[in-house]
C-alpha cells in the first residue's frame, strides 16, 4: 500500500489531476485482502478490458464468479452481471486492419488486409477507477491467457502475433520477439490434443 501511495503521489506531483479524488479515496480505504484480489485481476487487464472467454482459466487463477462480482461492487470492473457485452476495436491504419491489445509488458498484434473489419470480443470493462488503480503497479503477464485471446481473434480471420514491445510515442508501440499465435488445438476424441500456437 505504502508503494502504490508513494506512485501515486509521485504522479500527482509529475502532473496534477492525473488520477481522480476518487481514486485517492479508494486507496485509502483499500484493505489488504482488496488489494491482494487487485494484484490478481491486474494479469488479466487488456487494453482496457478483461477477457470472459475462459471462465475456467479464470477460476483456476483465483479470479471467481462471486470475485469478479466483488471487484465490482469496490468500481474496479463492471459488466460482470451481464451476458451481452461486447467491446469492439477497429483498425489503427488506413489502408488495411491493425490493432494492438496491451497487457503487462506484452502486446496482442491484429492484422487483416480489410480495413473495414472489426475485431470483437467477451469482456468485462474496466471502469475508470479500475484503469488508473492498476496503472500504478507492475505485473507479470499471464502468456496462456493471452494466446488463449490470441486463438480467439484468430479465429475471427486475423493474423495474430505476441510479441514484446518498446514506446515509442504517447500513441505508438514498436513490437519485437513476435510469436505466431495459430488456432485452438484440435481434440482428438481418444487422445491428447494435437497441433497448437504457431511459433
Amino acid at each position: 500500500m505504502q508503494h502504490l501511495w508513494g506512485k501515486l503521489l509521485a504522479g500527482e506531483l509529475k502532473a496534477p489531476g492525473s488520477y481522480s479524488l476518487r481514486c485517492l479515496d479508494f486507496l485509502r480505504n483499500l484493505s489488504q485482502s482488496e488489494a491482494k484480489t487487485i494484484e490478481k485481476l491486474s494479469r488479466f487487464a487488456i487494453g482496457g478490458v478483461l477477457w470472459r472467454g475462459d471462465a475456467r482459466l479464470l477460476e483456476s487463477e483465483g479470479i471467481s464468479f462471486s470475485t469478479l462480482l466483488g471487484m465490482q461492487d469496490l468500481g474496479v470492473i463492471s459488466g460482470v452481471e451481464s451476458i451481452g457485452i461486447e467491446s469492439t476495436w477497429k483498425t489503427n491504419a488506413v489502408d488495411k486492419f491493425v490493432q494492438t491489445l496491451m497487457s503487462n509488458g506484452k502486446v496482442l498484434v491484429a492484422k487483416h488486409d480489410d480495413a473495414t473489419k472489426t475485431l470483437k470480443l467477451a469482456v468485462y470493462l474496466l471502469t475508470s477507477l479500475g484503469r488508473q488503480i492498476l496503472k500504478l503497479g507492475k505485473f507479470e503477464p499471464h502468456i496462456e491467457y493471452l494466446t488463449k485471446i490470441g486463438q480467439a481473434i484468430h479465429v475471427q480471420g486475423f493474423s495474430v502475433t505476441l510479441a514484446d514491445f518498446v514506446t515509442v510515442s504517447e500513441t505508438t508501440i514498436r513490437p519485437f520477439n513476435e510469436i505466431t499465435i495459430g488456432p485452438q488445438p484440435a481434440v482428438q476424441p481418444d487422445g491428447p490434443a494435437s497441433g497448437g500456437p504457431v511459433g
